[in-house]
């Protein structure tokens, strides 16, 4: 009887043969972000741009900033990260824009003492 699997005995004294039990674990759920980072709302470089350089765009740019916000609040990161980008070129430009301006001033103001 070396050979015959191991019995189990209850309290009442019953015998049973031995069963295979497989219990199953459970299995931890992983969430992934799919928002990688916040988008930026570029508040600074816009009241910057209003105030110092070209009015009408930085004012332009404060708005979107607003914008960026208001999407982030309400959880709309695809249209904050349109709108976030949108506002950063709006800046960009405006730099541009008061670059090309003072460089045009200076040269006609050479221009003119020169003469």
């Amino acid at each position: 009887m070396a050979d015959a699997p191991p019995q189990y005995v209850d309290r009442r004294g019953a015998r049973f043969p031995q069963q295979n039990y497989v219990q199953y674990q459970p299995q931890l759920a992983t969430v992934i972000n799919q928002n990688p980072s916040q988008p930026n709302e570029h508040y600074v470089f816009s009241l910057f741009t209003c105030l110092c350089l070209c009015s009408p765009l930085g004012l332009m740019a404060i708005l979107l900033s607003q914008r960026v916000r208001e999407c982030k609040r309400l959880g709309e990161y695809s249209e904050a990260m349109r709108v976030s980008k949108f506002a950063r070129r709006l800046n960009i430009a405006a730099v541009v824009v008061t670059v090309i301006t003072i460089i045009s001033l200076l040269v006609l103001i050479i221009v003119r003492v020169s003469k």
